[in-house]
């Protein structure tokens, strides 16, 4: 009896084994038409949808390209901005520059005197207008130069006035000495250069400072001041 059981239980065991599916322990094998196909449906995505492939990278570069297109465009606006100030400046400021010299003849046995008219041109008056001047003869360069580039000195006989838009002010001097007939004779051949230098200093309203110069020979041939080809310049 105990052999009949024993076969019996066998037979059902066999049984129930051959009835439960065979698990199957081998890796599952990855077809290779469908890995092929996957990089292709994502390009496919990724030309749909271009946004999806910006990184943070590329987000970051272009607002730093905004950022300095903003920059330039306010510097731009801003050298703008000077710009203008400076050409209001220039058109409301004062100008002084020469007018005319007074014809003064040179006359032997008397005292060489001049007399030269500057102008300011601009809209607003001169302050602090100060005027320096004098007679060199035969001067050089470095003599012209140095005179120029001096300030003009605390004297005061060097008074300091404004000088209101179109009107004029006048440089003038007479030279400590009389003119004796040598030095008459030498000057109307052209052998002797007598020149007058002038120098003017005043502030504009703004309170920029600002410098005039002006050097004039006398012409014989003309018996009075012109300007010479150098050194005059208006400010």
């Amino acid at each position: 009896m105990a052999q009949k059981k024993t076969k019996r239980k066998t037979r059902k065991t066999s049984k129930r084994q051959k009835a439960k599916p065979v698990t199957s322990t081998q890796p599952e094998i990855t077809n290779p038409e469908k890995v092929k196909a996957e990089p292709q449906q994502q390009a496919i995505k990724s030309a749909e949808n271009p946004l999806q492939d910006i990184t943070q990278k590329d987000m970051s570069l272009a607002e730093k390209l905004s950022l300095l297109i903003l920059f330039g465009l306010l510097c731009i606006n801003f050298a703008t901005l000077l710009t203008m100030r400076g050409d209001a400046k220039l058109e409301k400021r004062a100008w002084i520059g020469l007018d005319k010299p007074v014809p003064q003849p040179i006359k032997a046995g008397e005292k060489l005197s001049y007399q030269i008219i500057f102008t300011n041109t601009g809209k607003t008056p001169a302050l602090d207008t100060q005027v320096l001047s004098r007679i060199q003869f035969d001067p050089n360069d470095s003599f012209i130069i140095t005179y120029f580039k001096n300030d003009i000195p605390d004297d005061p006989n060097v008074g300091k006035a404004p000088l209101a838009p179109n009107a004029g002010i006048i440089a003038s001097h007479t030279y400590e000495k009389v003119v004796n007939e040598k030095l008459f004779l030498r000057i109307e051949s052209g052998e002797t250069d007598m020149f007058v230098l002038v120098k003017i200093e005043y502030r504009d309203i703004f309170g920029e400072p600002h410098e005039t110069h002006a050097c004039l020979r006398y012409c014989p041939e003309k018996k009075g001041l012109i300007a010479y080809h150098k050194y005059n310049y208006m400010d």
